[in-house]
């Protein structure tokens, strides 16, 4: 998936509040939309480089562009949650996910009780699929963790998908890290145990549960390979 519009590096000046950042490109300072909502601790040095590109669209507010990635140990980390759907796109109409081999029609946006879902997957002789994809950048020594900050939304989302499956859907959730280095994901259960509970309980009633790597360069993210996903004890 390419980047849209040119894309600039600068540095990270400062994040007064979740969807905005200030960087600096060419000695200018730019006010980015970040579309990640995370605490993302690890990144937010001032100075840190980073990777930004303009905003086009529905373009609101004082933001110009959007934040994309910032450098960490060595290689770029995308954070524009937006980015996940596409790429799953890109790899469901290429093929690239097994687990979904035999469905050819996808419905994106799909309402189901109190819950929006990002796809609905239909094939012959297949039960409709919903699928939620999940934005992971936390990874520490190769252990992707999701989420980095309380997600009321993620626990609502798969309580939704058990319920589904209990109605004869399939449900999976998946989630895309956008970066190279993970190993293994899990829950990150002291960061948010409602969550951990719930997507435990899911598997449990029969919810799947994938994740796929990438690598982000400055011309885009690219699909990697399948992660790995260890929920716990349950």
């Amino acid at each position: 998936m390419r980047f849209q519009g040119p894309v600039e590096e600068g540095r990270f000046l400062s994040r007064p509040n979740r969807f905005l950042t200030y960087v600096e490109v060419d000695g200018v300072t730019r006010a980015c939309f970040c579309s990640n909502p995370g605490r993302m601790p690890e990144f937010l040095e001032p100075g840190r480089p980073v990777l930004v590109g303009p905003r086009i669209g529905g373009q609101q507010g004082p933001t110009t562009h959007v934040h994309l990635a910032f450098r960490h140990n060595g290689a770029w980390v995308g954070i524009d949650t937006r980015i996940p759907g596409r790429l799953f796109l890109e790899g469901f109409a290429a093929g690239k996910f097994p687990f979904l081999q035999g469905y050819t029609e996808v419905q994106p946006e799909v309402t189901f009780g109190a819950s929006r879902f990002d796809f609905l997957l239909k094939g012959e002789g297949l039960p409709p699929c919903f699928v939620e994809v999940k934005n992971c950048t936390l990874v520490t020594d190769g252990l992707a963790q999701w989420p980095d900050a309380p997600s009321e939304r993620g626990a609502k989302h798969l309580r939704e998908l058990a319920l589904a499956r209990k109605q004869g859907y399939r449900a999976v959730v998946l989630w895309i890290v956008q970066r190279g280095d993970a190993r293994l994901l899990t829950p990150f259960e002291e960061r948010d145990p409602d969550f951990a509970k719930a997507v435990r309980l899911a598997a449990k009633r029969g919810v799947e549960a994938y994740a796929w790597g990438s690598r982000v360069t400055r011309a885009g993210v690219t699909l990697g390979k399948e992660v790995p996903v260890d929920l716990g004890p349950p």
